[in-house]
């Protein structure tokens, strides 16, 4: 009788001892399993973030482009055709041609070459105040030189009645026969992208960066950062491989301690051959991390129950005969001793877990 509840007793803990480490075993690979589709999902959703909205500045970009090619032909259109009589008839071209849009459209503007569109600057220097001031900036002398799009970088501008905003300038180059004419640009406000480059917040915890072809910041949270070229070089390599690939570019950094994905998009400006780009920032660790914790427990809770019903085994046991008390007792401790053992297994598991 004595040696039967015996081996009743160590069978049963042998047996409850492999059911909680394969319990164990099932909770850390379904976790394990459950974290790396969490993690393509996060990388997913960010990926799908960052190419929405950099389709969005694009469209944009591109539509402001369109108005000065639009007005450009015309111009051209309007000097073979020998209708350069009317300088208030162009004027009025160009107030129209942003007219439209108040809130993106800061005004739009044409400069030309000495006497290039009527022979006719000293007659209407006074009225439109033609110089030759001006038309050395590198909005000017860029399309000169290359006869290409251009976008002129990000600067900020304030009113007269003291409005703060951000503008940009879509240049096209004005061209006829292949000589360089003048240029038309657009001007445009940015403060609507930057409003929408900020509410860019991935699981409530990730931000955004919108940076101009140069390096230089246009939109950061940190407003410290904004006009000032990014001083994270491992960013802006990533930033400059994306642009040159023409894709958007996924990698992954350390900041403050954390793990974060990072997915770079390139905003083409036009057919000027530049890029703008945006950059997404997705937190990874800490969504894991709070996985992590609910598996622990949940390895804790399955230890618990099962030395439980160990205990109840062994008492049934001590009920039927109770000389086996010393041995339950013994047997119980064992049973002890393993569940702490599993319970170690368990952490280690779940550190290595976190750190991989």
């Amino acid at each position: 009788m004595l040696n039967r509840f015996h081996l009743r007793t160590r069978m049963a803990v042998a047996i409850i001892s492999v059911v909680v480490l394969s319990l164990i075993v099932m909770t850390v690979f379904n976790y394990t399993k459950s974290s790396e589709l969490i993690e393509k999902e996060a990388l997913g959703k960010a990926l799908s973030i960052s190419q929405g909205y950099a389709n969005s500045i694009h469209t944009d970009v591109d539509k402001a482009f369109i108005r000065a090619r639009t007005l450009r032909d015309n111009l051209v259109s309007m000097k073979k055709r020998g209708l350069t009589d009317n300088r208030d008839m162009l004027v009025d071209m160009i107030r129209d041609n942003v007219l439209t849009e108040k809130k993106f459209y800061y005004g739009s503007g044409t400069f030309w070459e000495p006497n290039a569109w009527d022979g006719k600057d000293n007659e209407n220097k006074k009225r439109y105040g033609d110089t030759d001031n001006g038309r050395v900036g590198d909005w000017y002398v860029v399309p000169k030189k290359t006869k290409a799009e251009m976008m002129i970088e990000p600067y900020n501008y304030e009113t007269a009645d003291g409005q703060k905003l951000v503008l940009t300038s879509p240049t096209v180059p004005v061209l006829l026969d292949d000589k360089f004419l003048g240029i038309v640009s657009v001007d445009i406000t940015l403060n609507t992208v930057i409003d929408l480059v900020n509410s860019i917040k991935p699981y409530d915890v990730g931000y955004a960066i919108l940076l101009d072809s140069t390096g230089n910041v246009i939109s950061h949270p940190d407003k410290n950062a904004v006009m000032k070229p990014l001083q994270n070089k491992l960013i802006l390599d990533q930033v400059n491989k994306s642009v040159a690939d023409k894709k958007s570019l996924e990698f992954q950094l350390k900041e403050k301690g954390e793990d974060f994905h990072y997915i770079t998009t390139p905003i083409p400006l036009g057919v000027s051959g530049k890029a703008w780009s945006l950059v997404v920032v997705a937190e990874e660790v800490g969504k894991l991390a709070e996985m992590s914790g609910t598996s622990s427990q949940e390895i804790s809770e399955l230890l618990s129950t099962s030395s439980q019903k160990v205990e109840e085994i062994i008492s049934k046991n001590k009920q039927a005969n109770s000389n086996m008390a010393s041995e339950a007792a013994q047997s119980s401790q064992q049973i002890h001793d393993k569940a702490d053992e599993l319970k170690i297994v368990s952490s280690k598991l779940n550190d290595v877990i976190r750190g991989s």
